[in-house]
């Protein structure tokens, strides 16, 4: 796999997210821009990036605002739609007319990448696909952090604090977990803006779910402490027959692609085998 490139992509209000490229294999078969996850970074993925690229992809991925090597406080967003438009910009900007395009977003990244698609934001180009994992279509909240989230948004917005993620909950590699709390890229942070928007998105995209018309493959977790996986699977339900492929991995922890070998490998297989399917 060849060393990724740095890139420095233009976004709105003039801000600069940190993003990496690798290079287009020699029989390039499409471009996929991938999205990350709440208090993590784009280059969590390269184990990722690096069976894709085998299998002929042109891969983008991004930190988001907030997040690794972007700008911003730690979990916090400017205004409420920052990551969706990060997102578009990112996504208008990149990549070759001529090849098609996949968006594949994880957790809070899958969530992103849904609103777009789905939204007033999405492209006039659309990608020929994307991919879900583990999205975060639903949180798993409590009468008192309701209560919080009904209140503090409005008052305090941009009061951050701990994201509630359990890395032993990640996935059930103990390589995993522990380079994880390692990664010093890797925050535990949120603002009640984003933890509200998170909240709010995730129910108008459950709420779109009957209009869904863009090939979707999503893949979550059966045993995800994180999110809600029964607000995906009910997306699923909603959504017109044969445009979203489903797999819930029973028994997997909420990263799919960092699990053990017995979920990752057929997680993997599945998304090679969907991506051709787009083209």
């Amino acid at each position: 796999m060849p060393f990724p490139q740095a890139l420095q992509l233009k976004v709105s209000d003039d801000r600069i997210l940190r993003g990496w490229a690798w290079p287009a294999p020699s029989e390039t078969v499409g471009q996929l821009l991938l999205v990350h996850g709440l208090g993590e970074h784009a280059r969590r993925y390269d184990l990722l990036v690096n069976t894709l690229w085998a299998n002929g992809w042109h891969v983008l991925a991004y930190d988001q605002l907030g997040h690794g090597q972007s700008p911003g406080p730690r979990g916090d967003l400017p205004f409420a739609d920052a990551l969706v438009e990060d997102l578009a910009a990112v996504y208008n900007q990149w990549g070759s007319s001529e090849l098609p395009r996949v968006v594949l977003g994880h957790s809070m990244g899958g969530l992103v990448v849904a609103d777009w698609i789905s939204g007033r934001l999405s492209p006039h180009h659309k990608p020929v696909g994307i991919v879900l994992s583990s999205p975060a279509l639903g949180a798993k909240t409590n009468l008192f952090q309701r209560f919080l989230l009904a209140t503090l948004p409005k008052t305090f917005p941009h009061l951050c604090v701990a994201n509630g993620v359990n890395p032993a909950l990640i996935s059930h590699d103990v390589t995993v977990v522990n380079l994880y709390r390692a990664d010093p890229l890797v925050h535990n942070r949120i603002s009640a803006l984003l933890a509200a928007w998170i909240i709010a998105r995730g129910l108008e995209v459950q709420q779109r779910a009957s209009d869904w018309r863009t090939p979707t493959l999503v893949q979550y977790a059966g045993d995800d402490y994180l999110v809600d996986a029964e607000a995906t699977r009910q997306f699923i339900q909603n959504s017109p027959a044969g445009v979203v492929t489903d797999t819930r991995f029973e028994g997997a922890y909420h990263e799919v692609y960092n699990e053990l070998s017995q979920w990752r490998e057929p997680a993997v297989t599945q998304l090679l085998g969907t991506l051709r399917g787009f083209l």
